[in-house]
């Protein structure tokens, strides 16, 4: 949506007035005045047209570095071939569900997922656990997302904001629907 006829008066002073949309009409001097036309602007997808404080960009500027860490993280470790204990690498331990119960938890081989999404191994990604890699792409958007917000000042809109917590609950459950299905399976 282009957003048009978008114009600024001057006041008897000299001094800017208040910029509005439309047809300046006869109350502010008419186009004849000294309103200007400021031309044509086109929104930023995603973001509202409300700024942001610096404190919310403070966070979300973190946020974006611990997710782009984490990717990072993901990327310098080799996906184990059993398609989970990746994560062992980094000196944790194994899965305690899986050490005291013997079944896989919910994020078992979603450490692995994200090392081989990182890769670019889309199936291999899907096969060590697909909500792993689905929660991937999720990280992904939404560091695009926290770049634009913290680069240009302005909060997600209110439709990226219902995506972005639609996004959170699907991913949700469906990573436990994917654990109950691999209970059954393992």
């Amino acid at each position: 949506m282009l957003v048009c006829f978008r114009w600024a008066c001057f006041g008897a002073d000299g001094r800017l007035g208040v910029e509005f949309e439309g047809e300046p009409s006869a109350s502010s001097g008419g186009v004849d005045s000294d309103c200007i036309d400021v031309g044509c602007a086109r929104p930023l997808v995603g973001l509202s047209g409300e700024s942001c404080g610096f404190g919310v960009r403070g966070l979300v500027a973190v946020w974006v570095l611990v997710g782009g860490g984490l990717l990072g993280v993901a990327r310098s470790l080799s996906p184990a071939s059993a398609g989970l204990g990746t994560h062992q690498q980094l000196g944790l331990p194994p899965c305690s569900m899986r050490m005291l119960f013997g079944v896989r938890c919910p994020a078992c081989g979603m450490t692995t997922s994200w090392s081989w999404l990182t890769r670019g191994d889309l199936v291999a990604s899907a096969s060590a656990n697909l909500s792993g890699m689905l929660l991937g792409f999720f990280v992904l958007v939404l560091l695009v997302l926290g770049l634009r917000l913290v680069w240009y000042g302005r909060c997600l809109s209110r439709r990226v904001n219902w995506w972005v917590g639609f996004g959170v609950v699907f991913l949700g459950v469906l990573s436990v629907a994917e654990w109950l299905v691999r209970l059954q399976f393992d």
